[in-house]
Protein backbone atom coordinates (compact mmCIF):
# COMPACT_ATOMS: atom_id res chain seq x y z
CA UNK A 1 0.00 0.00 0.00
CA UNK A 2 1.88 3.10 -1.00
CA UNK A 3 2.24 5.99 1.78
CA UNK A 4 -0.39 8.14 2.44
CA UNK A 5 0.79 12.03 3.99
CA UNK A 6 -0.05 12.62 7.30
CA UNK A 7 -0.90 16.22 6.46
CA UNK A 8 -2.65 15.07 2.93
CA UNK A 9 -4.97 12.66 5.46
CA UNK A 10 -5.21 15.20 8.14
CA UNK A 11 -7.01 17.33 5.46
CA UNK A 12 -8.93 14.52 3.77
CA UNK A 13 -10.37 13.61 7.28
CA UNK A 14 -11.25 17.02 8.56
CA UNK A 15 -12.94 18.04 5.22
CA UNK A 16 -15.11 14.14 5.22
CA UNK A 17 -15.90 15.29 8.89
CA UNK A 18 -16.93 18.83 7.92
CA UNK A 19 -18.88 17.34 4.86
CA UNK A 20 -20.89 15.20 6.97
CA UNK A 21 -21.33 18.05 9.53
CA UNK A 22 -22.79 20.55 6.85
CA UNK A 23 -25.22 17.13 5.54
CA UNK A 24 -26.40 17.08 9.01
CA UNK A 25 -26.48 20.47 9.76
CA UNK A 26 -28.43 20.78 6.67
CA UNK A 27 -31.15 18.19 6.64
CA UNK A 28 -31.88 19.00 10.60
CA UNK A 29 -31.38 22.90 9.49
CA UNK A 30 -34.03 22.59 6.96
CA UNK A 31 -36.31 19.89 9.35
CA UNK A 32 -36.58 22.50 12.44
CA UNK A 33 -37.66 25.85 9.67
CA UNK A 34 -40.54 23.41 8.27
CA UNK A 35 -41.70 22.94 11.58
CA UNK A 36 -41.51 26.20 12.87
CA UNK A 37 -42.15 27.98 9.84
CA UNK A 38 -45.74 30.13 10.73
CA UNK A 39 -48.74 30.29 8.93
CA UNK A 40 -49.63 33.80 8.64
CA UNK A 41 -52.57 33.20 6.11
CA UNK A 42 -54.96 34.90 8.56
CA UNK A 43 -52.31 37.68 9.24
CA UNK A 44 -52.47 38.64 5.44
CA UNK A 45 -55.68 38.86 5.26
CA UNK A 46 -55.62 41.25 8.38
CA UNK A 47 -53.06 43.08 6.17
CA UNK A 48 -56.03 43.62 3.43
CA UNK A 49 -58.99 44.49 6.02
CA UNK A 50 -60.71 41.15 5.88
CA UNK A 51 -61.19 40.69 9.68
CA UNK A 52 -64.22 38.38 8.67
CA UNK A 53 -62.14 36.14 6.09
CA UNK A 54 -59.02 36.07 8.56
CA UNK A 55 -61.89 35.00 11.36
CA UNK A 56 -63.16 32.29 9.35
CA UNK A 57 -59.82 31.13 8.17
CA UNK A 58 -58.90 30.56 11.99
CA UNK A 59 -62.10 28.49 12.74
CA UNK A 60 -61.58 26.21 9.52
CA UNK A 61 -58.14 25.68 10.30
CA UNK A 62 -59.09 24.41 13.77
CA UNK A 63 -58.88 25.84 16.96
CA UNK A 64 -57.10 24.25 19.54
CA UNK A 65 -59.50 22.48 22.92
CA UNK A 66 -57.26 21.78 25.09
CA UNK A 67 -55.52 24.22 27.43
CA UNK A 68 -51.98 22.12 27.24
CA UNK A 69 -51.99 23.01 23.58
CA UNK A 70 -49.30 25.72 22.95
CA UNK A 71 -52.42 27.09 20.50
CA UNK A 72 -54.48 27.34 22.91
CA UNK A 73 -54.18 31.31 23.97
CA UNK A 74 -52.87 31.95 20.86
CA UNK A 75 -55.72 30.92 19.04
CA UNK A 76 -58.49 32.68 21.17
CA UNK A 77 -55.74 36.10 21.05
CA UNK A 78 -56.28 35.85 17.22
CA UNK A 79 -59.84 35.22 17.46
CA UNK A 80 -60.15 38.32 19.83
CA UNK A 81 -58.27 40.31 17.74
CA UNK A 82 -59.78 39.89 14.48
CA UNK A 83 -63.44 39.53 15.66
CA UNK A 84 -62.44 43.45 17.73
CA UNK A 85 -61.22 44.54 14.10
CA UNK A 86 -64.36 43.72 12.68
CA UNK A 87 -66.18 45.92 14.50
CA UNK A 88 -67.65 43.22 17.13
CA UNK A 89 -66.87 43.36 20.61
CA UNK A 90 -69.95 41.84 21.44
CA UNK A 91 -69.14 38.50 19.81
CA UNK A 92 -65.53 39.09 20.84
CA UNK A 93 -66.74 38.99 24.67
CA UNK A 94 -66.47 35.08 25.16
CA UNK A 95 -62.80 35.49 23.74
CA UNK A 96 -61.98 38.09 25.69
CA UNK A 97 -62.54 36.27 29.13
CA UNK A 98 -60.94 33.43 27.95
CA UNK A 99 -58.04 35.10 27.42
CA UNK A 100 -58.23 36.58 30.48
CA UNK A 101 -58.51 34.08 32.59
CA UNK A 102 -55.73 31.93 30.66
CA UNK A 103 -53.38 34.84 31.32
CA UNK A 104 -54.48 35.28 35.09
CA UNK A 105 -53.67 31.64 35.43
CA UNK A 106 -50.60 31.99 38.16
CA UNK A 107 -50.03 34.80 36.19
CA UNK A 108 -47.70 36.63 38.68
CA UNK A 109 -44.24 35.76 40.21
CA UNK A 110 -43.66 36.92 43.70
CA UNK A 111 -41.93 39.81 42.55
CA UNK A 112 -44.87 40.53 40.50
CA UNK A 113 -43.07 39.92 36.80
CA UNK A 114 -44.57 37.82 34.85
CA UNK A 115 -43.26 34.32 33.29
CA UNK A 116 -44.01 32.91 29.70
CA UNK A 117 -44.80 29.43 30.64
CA UNK A 118 -46.81 28.09 34.23
CA UNK A 119 -47.86 25.23 35.08
CA UNK A 120 -51.52 24.92 36.42
CA UNK A 121 -52.60 21.16 37.30
CA UNK A 122 -49.59 20.02 36.37
CA UNK A 123 -50.55 21.51 32.62
CA UNK A 124 -47.75 23.47 30.85
CA UNK A 125 -49.47 26.71 29.86
CA UNK A 126 -48.09 28.96 27.04
CA UNK A 127 -48.64 32.72 27.84
CA UNK A 128 -46.40 34.63 25.26
CA UNK A 129 -43.47 37.17 25.74
CA UNK A 130 -44.23 39.87 28.25
CA UNK A 131 -45.25 42.45 25.65
CA UNK A 132 -47.28 40.35 23.65
CA UNK A 133 -49.19 39.35 27.32
CA UNK A 134 -49.37 43.48 27.89
CA UNK A 135 -51.22 43.92 24.59
CA UNK A 136 -53.37 41.07 24.74
CA UNK A 137 -54.57 42.58 27.99
CA UNK A 138 -55.23 45.95 26.67
CA UNK A 139 -56.68 44.04 23.70
CA UNK A 140 -59.26 42.50 26.82
CA UNK A 141 -59.93 46.15 28.20
CA UNK A 142 -60.54 47.02 24.42
CA UNK A 143 -63.30 44.72 24.78
CA UNK A 144 -64.90 45.85 27.27
CA UNK A 145 -64.69 49.61 26.84
CA UNK A 146 -66.37 48.56 23.59
CA UNK A 147 -69.52 47.63 25.23
CA UNK A 148 -69.83 49.73 27.57
CA UNK A 149 -68.22 47.16 30.76
CA UNK A 150 -65.72 49.95 32.38
CA UNK A 151 -65.29 48.07 35.69
CA UNK A 152 -63.54 45.17 33.35
CA UNK A 153 -61.84 47.56 31.49
CA UNK A 154 -59.85 48.66 34.25
CA UNK A 155 -59.82 45.44 36.05
CA UNK A 156 -57.67 44.20 32.49
CA UNK A 157 -56.11 47.37 31.92
CA UNK A 158 -54.35 47.01 35.56
CA UNK A 159 -53.79 44.25 34.56
CA UNK A 160 -51.34 44.59 31.89
CA UNK A 161 -48.91 47.28 34.49
CA UNK A 162 -47.11 44.32 35.55
CA UNK A 163 -43.59 44.37 36.81
CA UNK A 164 -40.66 43.88 34.15
CA UNK A 165 -37.36 42.18 34.34
CA UNK A 166 -34.40 44.47 34.10
CA UNK A 167 -30.81 42.82 33.76
CA UNK A 168 -29.16 46.54 32.79
CA UNK A 169 -26.63 47.37 30.34
CA UNK A 170 -23.48 46.29 29.20
CA UNK A 171 -19.76 48.24 29.94
CA UNK A 172 -20.65 50.55 26.61
CA UNK A 173 -23.97 51.31 28.46
CA UNK A 174 -26.42 49.53 25.81
CA UNK A 175 -29.06 47.57 26.39
CA UNK A 176 -28.40 43.96 27.27
CA UNK A 177 -29.58 41.46 23.97
CA UNK A 178 -30.94 38.19 25.04
CA UNK A 179 -27.37 36.87 23.32
CA UNK A 180 -25.13 39.00 26.14
CA UNK A 181 -28.09 37.59 29.00
CA UNK A 182 -27.59 33.85 27.37
CA UNK A 183 -23.82 34.20 27.81
CA UNK A 184 -24.12 35.42 31.28
CA UNK A 185 -26.21 33.08 32.27
CA UNK A 186 -24.15 30.30 30.87
CA UNK A 187 -20.82 31.71 32.35
CA UNK A 188 -22.37 32.56 35.76
CA UNK A 189 -24.07 29.36 36.09
CA UNK A 190 -24.99 28.04 39.29
CA UNK A 191 -25.94 24.93 40.99
CA UNK A 192 -29.82 25.43 40.04
CA UNK A 193 -28.77 25.88 36.48
CA UNK A 194 -30.74 29.06 36.03
CA UNK A 195 -29.57 31.48 38.89
CA UNK A 196 -28.71 34.11 36.40
CA UNK A 197 -31.93 34.23 34.77
CA UNK A 198 -33.97 33.77 37.75
CA UNK A 199 -32.09 35.96 39.91
CA UNK A 200 -29.64 38.33 37.59
CA UNK A 201 -32.64 40.92 37.13
CA UNK A 202 -34.20 43.77 38.87
CA UNK A 203 -38.27 43.95 39.15
CA UNK A 204 -38.56 47.16 37.50
CA UNK A 205 -41.79 49.53 37.03
CA UNK A 206 -43.65 48.86 33.47
CA UNK A 207 -43.15 51.44 30.60
CA UNK A 208 -46.29 50.29 29.21
CA UNK A 209 -48.09 53.50 28.24
CA UNK A 210 -50.73 52.27 26.45
CA UNK A 211 -51.83 50.23 29.81
CA UNK A 212 -51.80 53.15 31.82
CA UNK A 213 -54.13 55.07 29.17
CA UNK A 214 -56.48 52.58 28.90
CA UNK A 215 -56.71 52.53 32.31
CA UNK A 216 -57.20 56.13 32.78
CA UNK A 217 -60.17 56.04 30.68
CA UNK A 218 -61.48 53.06 32.58
CA UNK A 219 -61.50 55.06 35.48
CA UNK A 220 -62.19 58.09 33.75
CA UNK A 221 -65.88 56.37 32.32
CA UNK A 222 -66.34 55.86 35.89
CA UNK A 223 -66.19 58.88 37.11
CA UNK A 224 -62.86 58.32 39.48
CA UNK A 225 -61.50 61.33 38.69
CA UNK A 226 -58.35 60.81 40.71
CA UNK A 227 -57.23 57.54 39.91
CA UNK A 228 -57.75 58.60 36.40
CA UNK A 229 -55.49 61.37 36.70
CA UNK A 230 -52.95 58.80 38.49
CA UNK A 231 -53.08 56.89 35.54
CA UNK A 232 -52.78 59.85 32.76
CA UNK A 233 -49.69 61.43 34.72
CA UNK A 234 -48.00 57.79 34.35
CA UNK A 235 -48.83 57.97 30.68
CA UNK A 236 -47.92 61.36 29.68
CA UNK A 237 -44.33 60.80 32.34
CA UNK A 238 -43.40 58.00 29.23
CA UNK A 239 -44.82 59.44 26.42
CA UNK A 240 -44.62 63.29 26.93
CA UNK A 241 -46.67 63.70 23.50
CA UNK A 242 -49.51 62.51 25.12
CA UNK A 243 -50.24 65.45 27.39
CA UNK A 244 -52.74 66.86 24.37
CA UNK A 245 -54.93 63.63 24.13
CA UNK A 246 -54.87 63.35 28.27
CA UNK A 247 -56.36 66.96 28.20
CA UNK A 248 -58.77 66.45 25.70
CA UNK A 249 -60.16 63.53 27.70
CA UNK A 250 -60.29 64.87 31.26
CA UNK A 251 -62.35 67.80 30.41
CA UNK A 252 -65.14 66.07 29.33
CA UNK A 253 -65.28 67.04 26.07
CA UNK A 254 -64.90 63.71 24.58
CA UNK A 255 -67.79 61.99 23.92
CA UNK A 256 -65.65 59.32 22.00
CA UNK A 257 -62.48 57.69 22.02
CA UNK A 258 -61.18 55.74 19.21
CA UNK A 259 -58.04 52.87 19.78
CA UNK A 260 -56.35 52.83 16.61
CA UNK A 261 -53.91 50.25 15.08
CA UNK A 262 -51.70 49.93 12.13
CA UNK A 263 -48.93 48.54 10.66
CA UNK A 264 -47.18 45.28 10.97
CA UNK A 265 -46.03 43.83 14.61
CA UNK A 266 -42.85 42.34 14.23
CA UNK A 267 -41.78 39.04 13.45
CA UNK A 268 -40.18 36.73 15.35
CA UNK A 269 -36.78 34.92 13.96
CA UNK A 270 -33.93 32.62 15.63
CA UNK A 271 -30.52 33.79 15.84
CA UNK A 272 -27.37 32.70 17.67
CA UNK A 273 -25.80 28.57 18.37
CA UNK A 274 -28.37 26.69 16.69
CA UNK A 275 -30.93 29.23 16.10
CA UNK A 276 -31.81 28.57 19.82
CA UNK A 277 -32.42 31.92 20.58
CA UNK A 278 -35.07 34.46 19.62
CA UNK A 279 -35.82 38.13 18.88
CA UNK A 280 -38.45 40.22 17.24
CA UNK A 281 -37.42 41.89 14.01
CA UNK A 282 -39.76 45.00 12.38
CA UNK A 283 -42.21 44.39 9.46
CA UNK A 284 -43.40 48.00 9.95
CA UNK A 285 -40.52 50.32 10.18
CA UNK A 286 -40.98 52.65 13.39
CA UNK A 287 -40.97 56.69 13.38
CA UNK A 288 -42.60 59.05 15.38
CA UNK A 289 -45.55 59.96 12.53
CA UNK A 290 -48.67 61.28 14.35
CA UNK A 291 -52.58 60.65 13.43
CA UNK A 292 -53.48 63.05 11.51
CA UNK A 293 -57.62 63.57 12.35
CA UNK A 294 -60.01 65.52 10.81
CA UNK A 295 -63.70 65.97 9.92
CA UNK A 296 -67.09 67.39 9.79
CA UNK A 297 -67.48 69.74 12.71
CA UNK A 298 -64.25 68.43 14.28
CA UNK A 299 -61.54 70.34 13.18
CA UNK A 300 -58.29 69.02 12.66
CA UNK A 301 -55.60 67.62 14.76
CA UNK A 302 -52.61 65.20 15.28
CA UNK A 303 -52.74 62.45 17.14
CA UNK A 304 -49.15 61.16 19.07
CA UNK A 305 -48.10 57.51 19.12
CA UNK A 306 -49.58 55.43 22.70
CA UNK A 307 -47.24 52.64 22.00
CA UNK A 308 -44.54 51.03 19.53
CA UNK A 309 -44.70 47.42 19.82
CA UNK A 310 -41.06 47.21 17.93
CA UNK A 311 -39.25 49.47 20.59
CA UNK A 312 -41.18 46.63 23.28
CA UNK A 313 -40.19 43.87 21.55
CA UNK A 314 -37.00 44.95 21.21
CA UNK A 315 -35.89 45.45 24.52
CA UNK A 316 -35.24 42.31 26.79
CA UNK A 317 -37.29 43.58 29.74
CA UNK A 318 -40.64 42.65 27.74
CA UNK A 319 -39.02 39.10 26.51
CA UNK A 320 -39.44 36.47 29.08
CA UNK A 321 -36.21 34.39 28.29
CA UNK A 322 -37.52 31.13 28.27
CA UNK A 323 -35.75 30.43 25.01
CA UNK A 324 -32.19 31.54 26.84
CA UNK A 325 -33.21 29.10 29.38
CA UNK A 326 -34.02 26.17 26.91
CA UNK A 327 -30.78 26.54 24.82
CA UNK A 328 -28.66 27.03 28.06
CA UNK A 329 -29.78 23.34 29.34
CA UNK A 330 -29.83 21.85 26.12
CA UNK A 331 -26.85 22.68 24.51
CA UNK A 332 -24.78 23.50 27.37
CA UNK A 333 -22.13 26.15 28.65
CA UNK A 334 -19.72 25.12 26.07
CA UNK A 335 -21.38 25.41 22.90
CA UNK A 336 -23.73 28.32 23.67
CA UNK A 337 -20.40 30.32 24.76
CA UNK A 338 -19.01 29.41 20.87
CA UNK A 339 -18.46 24.75 20.16
CA UNK A 340 -18.86 26.28 16.57
CA UNK A 341 -16.53 29.41 17.46
CA UNK A 342 -14.08 26.91 18.13
CA UNK A 343 -14.17 25.05 14.20
CA UNK A 344 -14.11 28.24 12.92
CA UNK A 345 -11.13 29.80 14.41
CA UNK A 346 -8.65 27.25 15.21
CA UNK A 347 -6.42 26.17 12.11
CA UNK A 348 -3.48 24.26 13.80
CA UNK A 349 -1.19 21.64 11.04
CA UNK A 350 -2.31 18.73 12.24
CA UNK A 351 -6.29 19.64 12.01
CA UNK A 352 -6.65 17.68 15.43
CA UNK A 353 -8.46 21.04 16.87
CA UNK A 354 -10.72 21.86 13.70
CA UNK A 355 -11.64 18.13 14.07
CA UNK A 356 -13.06 18.34 17.62
CA UNK A 357 -14.67 22.17 16.81
CA UNK A 358 -16.44 20.21 14.11
CA UNK A 359 -17.82 17.30 16.52
CA UNK A 360 -18.81 19.91 18.60
CA UNK A 361 -21.15 21.34 15.78
CA UNK A 362 -22.15 18.34 14.69
CA UNK A 363 -23.58 17.59 18.42
CA UNK A 364 -25.20 21.09 17.98
CA UNK A 365 -27.11 19.77 15.28
CA UNK A 366 -27.87 16.92 16.31
CA UNK A 367 -29.61 18.90 19.43
CA UNK A 368 -31.15 21.17 16.76
CA UNK A 369 -34.63 19.64 17.34
CA UNK A 370 -34.76 20.70 21.24
CA UNK A 371 -32.69 23.61 20.97
CA UNK A 372 -34.10 25.65 18.88
CA UNK A 373 -36.44 28.72 20.26
CA UNK A 374 -40.02 28.39 19.36
CA UNK A 375 -40.79 30.77 16.75
CA UNK A 376 -44.80 30.93 17.58
CA UNK A 377 -46.44 34.48 18.26
CA UNK A 378 -48.81 36.86 18.12
CA UNK A 379 -48.59 38.04 13.93
CA UNK A 380 -51.19 40.33 13.88
CA UNK A 381 -49.89 42.72 16.54
CA UNK A 382 -49.76 46.04 15.09
CA UNK A 383 -46.67 48.20 15.28
CA UNK A 384 -48.23 50.93 16.68
CA UNK A 385 -51.45 52.30 18.20
CA UNK A 386 -52.98 55.96 18.81
CA UNK A 387 -55.71 57.15 21.04
CA UNK A 388 -57.88 59.61 19.76
CA UNK A 389 -60.20 61.70 21.46
CA UNK A 390 -63.24 63.16 19.33
CA UNK A 391 -65.83 65.72 20.31
CA UNK A 392 -68.89 64.66 18.24
CA UNK A 393 -71.49 67.16 17.21
CA UNK A 394 -75.10 65.27 18.08
CA UNK A 395 -75.64 65.37 14.52
CA UNK A 396 -72.94 62.68 14.27
CA UNK A 397 -70.02 63.48 11.85
CA UNK A 398 -68.07 61.68 9.53
CA UNK A 399 -64.32 61.13 10.71
CA UNK A 400 -60.76 61.28 8.80
CA UNK A 401 -57.97 59.32 10.26
CA UNK A 402 -54.34 59.15 8.15
CA UNK A 403 -50.73 59.08 9.55
CA UNK A 404 -49.08 61.95 8.61
CA UNK A 405 -47.84 61.56 4.90
CA UNK A 406 -49.31 57.85 4.63
CA UNK A 407 -51.88 58.47 1.83
CA UNK A 408 -52.06 54.55 1.87
CA UNK A 409 -53.25 54.72 5.64
CA UNK A 410 -56.30 57.42 4.94
CA UNK A 411 -60.04 55.71 6.43
CA UNK A 412 -63.08 58.03 6.97
CA UNK A 413 -65.42 56.49 9.18
CA UNK A 414 -69.20 57.19 8.73
CA UNK A 415 -71.99 57.51 10.67
CA UNK A 416 -70.18 57.95 14.07
CA UNK A 417 -72.64 59.71 16.55
CA UNK A 418 -72.10 60.28 20.72
CA UNK A 419 -73.87 58.05 22.65
CA UNK A 420 -77.42 58.58 23.19
CA UNK A 421 -78.67 61.11 26.07
CA UNK A 422 -80.58 58.01 27.85
CA UNK A 423 -77.76 55.50 27.42
CA UNK A 424 -76.39 56.59 30.75
CA UNK A 425 -72.40 56.84 29.92
CA UNK A 426 -70.87 60.04 28.65
CA UNK A 427 -67.81 58.82 26.85
CA UNK A 428 -67.68 55.54 24.50
CA UNK A 429 -65.00 53.53 23.04
CA UNK A 430 -64.31 52.33 19.52
CA UNK A 431 -61.34 50.12 18.33
CA UNK A 432 -60.37 50.64 14.64
CA UNK A 433 -57.97 48.33 12.83
CA UNK A 434 -56.42 50.17 9.62
CA UNK A 435 -55.54 47.67 6.85
CA UNK A 436 -51.43 47.45 5.90
CA UNK A 437 -51.72 48.17 1.82
CA UNK A 438 -49.60 49.52 -0.70
CA UNK A 439 -52.89 51.80 -1.74
CA UNK A 440 -55.87 52.27 -0.16
CA UNK A 441 -58.82 50.40 -0.33
CA UNK A 442 -62.12 51.63 -2.04
CA UNK A 443 -63.97 51.34 1.36
CA UNK A 444 -61.61 53.14 3.09
CA UNK A 445 -61.90 55.85 1.68
CA UNK A 446 -65.62 55.74 0.36
CA UNK A 447 -67.46 57.72 4.47
CA UNK A 448 -70.77 56.27 2.77
CA UNK A 449 -73.55 54.47 4.57
CA UNK A 450 -74.87 52.17 0.96
CA UNK A 451 -76.88 49.41 2.95
CA UNK A 452 -79.48 49.97 5.61
CA UNK A 453 -78.26 48.63 8.28
CA UNK A 454 -79.31 48.11 12.36
CA UNK A 455 -76.20 50.72 13.46
CA UNK A 456 -78.00 53.34 11.15
CA UNK A 457 -81.52 54.56 11.48
CA UNK A 458 -81.17 56.98 8.23
CA UNK A 459 -82.80 56.00 5.54
CA UNK A 460 -80.73 54.55 2.34
CA UNK A 461 -81.40 54.34 -1.16
CA UNK A 462 -83.00 51.03 -1.82
CA UNK A 463 -83.08 49.85 1.85
CA UNK A 464 -86.72 49.68 1.23
CA UNK A 465 -86.39 45.87 0.57
CA UNK A 466 -84.68 43.19 2.65
CA UNK A 467 -81.01 42.65 0.41
CA UNK A 468 -82.30 38.95 -0.25
CA UNK A 469 -85.15 40.22 -1.46
CA UNK A 470 -82.96 42.55 -4.11
CA UNK A 471 -82.83 45.41 -1.73
CA UNK A 472 -80.41 47.04 0.22
CA UNK A 473 -81.60 46.25 3.78
CA UNK A 474 -79.54 43.95 5.91
CA UNK A 475 -80.92 44.75 9.14
CA UNK A 476 -82.08 42.03 11.44
CA UNK A 477 -85.69 41.06 10.48
CA UNK A 478 -87.44 42.73 13.53
CA UNK A 479 -90.94 44.26 14.32
CA UNK A 480 -90.12 47.35 13.49
CA UNK A 481 -87.82 46.93 10.11
CA UNK A 482 -91.31 45.16 8.65
CA UNK A 483 -92.65 48.32 9.51
CA UNK A 484 -90.05 49.97 8.15
CA UNK A 485 -90.77 48.25 4.94
CA UNK A 486 -94.21 48.79 5.65
CA UNK A 487 -94.42 52.51 5.88
CA UNK A 488 -92.08 52.77 2.18
CA UNK A 489 -94.72 51.64 0.46
CA UNK A 490 -92.82 47.52 0.61
CA UNK A 491 -93.94 43.72 1.56
CA UNK A 492 -97.20 44.73 1.98
CA UNK A 493 -98.98 41.78 1.99
CA UNK A 494 -95.60 39.89 4.35
CA UNK A 495 -95.70 39.51 7.98
CA UNK A 496 -93.12 39.30 10.44
CA UNK A 497 -93.27 35.25 9.85
CA UNK A 498 -93.42 35.23 6.23
CA UNK A 499 -90.08 37.30 6.42
CA UNK A 500 -88.27 34.96 9.09
CA UNK A 501 -89.17 32.04 7.19
CA UNK A 502 -87.24 33.73 3.93
CA UNK A 503 -84.28 33.49 6.32
CA UNK A 504 -84.85 29.98 7.93
CA UNK A 505 -85.10 29.05 4.28
CA UNK A 506 -81.68 30.89 3.27
CA UNK A 507 -80.07 29.57 6.29
CA UNK A 508 -79.44 33.11 7.12
CA UNK A 509 -79.01 33.38 11.70
CA UNK A 510 -81.58 36.29 12.30
CA UNK A 511 -80.77 36.21 16.14
CA UNK A 512 -77.39 37.62 17.01
CA UNK A 513 -77.33 35.72 20.07
CA UNK A 514 -76.90 32.38 18.51
CA UNK A 515 -74.14 33.79 17.41
CA UNK A 516 -71.98 35.27 20.31
CA UNK A 517 -69.85 32.25 20.70
CA UNK A 518 -68.98 32.21 16.76
CA UNK A 519 -69.58 34.68 14.82
CA UNK A 520 -70.00 34.38 10.50
CA UNK A 521 -69.38 35.96 7.69
CA UNK A 522 -71.68 38.85 6.59
CA UNK A 523 -74.08 37.78 3.80
CA UNK A 524 -72.97 40.53 2.18
CA UNK A 525 -69.70 38.63 1.85
CA UNK A 526 -71.41 36.05 1.03
CA UNK A 527 -72.37 34.31 4.53
CA UNK A 528 -74.79 33.60 6.69
CA UNK A 529 -74.73 36.18 9.62
CA UNK A 530 -76.77 39.58 10.42
CA UNK A 531 -74.47 40.72 13.13
CA UNK A 532 -73.90 44.59 12.60
CA UNK A 533 -70.29 45.82 13.05
CA UNK A 534 -70.26 48.99 15.87
CA UNK A 535 -70.21 52.11 13.49
CA UNK A 536 -67.09 54.05 13.67
CA UNK A 537 -65.11 50.86 13.15
CA UNK A 538 -63.28 49.18 9.92
CA UNK A 539 -65.41 46.18 10.03
CA UNK A 540 -68.61 48.97 9.49
CA UNK A 541 -66.73 51.10 7.06
CA UNK A 542 -65.86 47.89 4.83
CA UNK A 543 -69.53 46.14 5.07
CA UNK A 544 -71.28 49.29 4.15
CA UNK A 545 -69.55 51.38 2.83
CA UNK A 546 -69.08 49.12 -0.76
CA UNK A 547 -70.57 48.18 -3.53
CA UNK A 548 -71.44 44.08 -2.38
CA UNK A 549 -72.73 41.66 -5.58
CA UNK A 550 -76.61 41.26 -5.67
CA UNK A 551 -77.94 38.45 -3.33
CA UNK A 552 -77.90 35.11 -4.85
CA UNK A 553 -81.03 32.79 -3.17
CA UNK A 554 -80.37 29.34 -2.32
CA UNK A 555 -84.16 28.15 -1.79
CA UNK A 556 -86.66 28.03 -4.74
CA UNK A 557 -89.69 29.83 -2.69
CA UNK A 558 -86.75 33.17 -2.29
CA UNK A 559 -85.64 33.15 -5.57
CA UNK A 560 -89.37 33.48 -7.19
CA UNK A 561 -90.09 36.10 -5.13
CA UNK A 562 -87.09 38.20 -5.55
CA UNK A 563 -87.79 37.56 -8.65
CA UNK A 564 -91.26 38.81 -9.02
CA UNK A 565 -90.49 41.81 -6.76
CA UNK A 566 -88.52 42.53 -9.37
CA UNK A 567 -91.12 42.17 -11.98
CA UNK A 568 -93.68 43.93 -10.16
CA UNK A 569 -92.11 46.02 -7.12
CA UNK A 570 -95.51 46.40 -5.36
CA UNK A 571 -95.97 42.69 -5.00
CA UNK A 572 -96.41 41.86 -1.38
CA UNK A 573 -97.41 38.28 -0.79
CA UNK A 574 -95.17 35.12 -1.38
CA UNK A 575 -96.74 31.96 -3.36
CA UNK A 576 -98.55 29.55 -1.76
Amino acid sequence: MAAVDTREWNERSAASVWARVAAVILCLGLGCCAGNRLDESYAMRVDRGEYARARGYLYNRGVATKLSDKQYLLDRERLMMVTLADGLPEHAESLANRVYEVLRIQGLNADKTVPSVVFSDGVRIWKGEPFEQAMAYAYVAIQKGSIGDWGNMRAAAESSLFLLRDFGVNEAGERLSTLDIAKRAASEEESDGDGYIDHGYVASPTDFALGYMLHGIASHALGRAEEASDNFQQAVRLRPDLAATVDTIRSGRASTILIVDAGRGPSKVGYGPDEALARFEPRTRSDQRGMMVDGDAIGHRTIAQAADVNEMSRDHMWNNLEDVRTAKSTLGTALLLGGVVVAASVDDDNGTAQIVGLSAAALGALMKGTARADLRHLESLPQRTYIVPLELPESGASVRLMIDGLGQTEMVLAGLKPPAPDSGTRVQLRYVRLPTVAMPLTWMRSGEIRYGNDGWAGDVAGDELPYILGGRCVRVPTHESMARYHTRGSLLGLTLADLLEFYRLEGIVVDPGDELEQVGVHILEGGNSLACPQPGTAGYARLFGQEHPPYRAKSKQVAEFAASLRADPHVGSPSP
